[in-house]
């Protein structure tokens, strides 16, 4: 899968030097696409300045390589000082594999 057919990122000022970084994530984040969403995610962390948005409503599987993915932008996300949401997390498709790996409570999560 393209880098492309699986992200789709948009920055947008919501006030004076302040940024949210919407990332839009399509498909199954799994052992073939979580290299790649990782290293776009981690840009989209780059150029944050504020808050990045993981909108997760497009994500039709989270698998444990996807899992590990979201864990580690999570703890980058941390170091920098820059907020993250997963938006629009699907209970079956997100919300479960994150329990079932224990690691929930690093997200603030906006259901589906």
């Amino acid at each position: 899968m393209e880098d492309e057919d699986l992200l789709e990122i948009r920055v947008s000022e919501t006030g004076p030097g302040v940024h949210v970084v919407r990332v839009r994530v399509r498909g199954e984040l799994n052992e073939t696409t979580a290299f790649s969403f990782e290293r776009l995610a981690q840009e989209a962390l780059a150029a944050g300045r504020g808050l990045v948005v993981l909108d997760l409503s497009g994500v039709t599987t989270l698998g444990p390589e996807g899992v590990q993915a979201l864990v580690r932008v999570a703890y980058r996300a941390g170091e920098a000082d820059i907020g993250l949401c997963l938006a629009g997390a699907d209970r079956d498709a997100i919300i479960n594999p994150l329990d079932a790996a224990g690691v929930r409570d690093l997200f603030e999560i906006d259901v589906q």
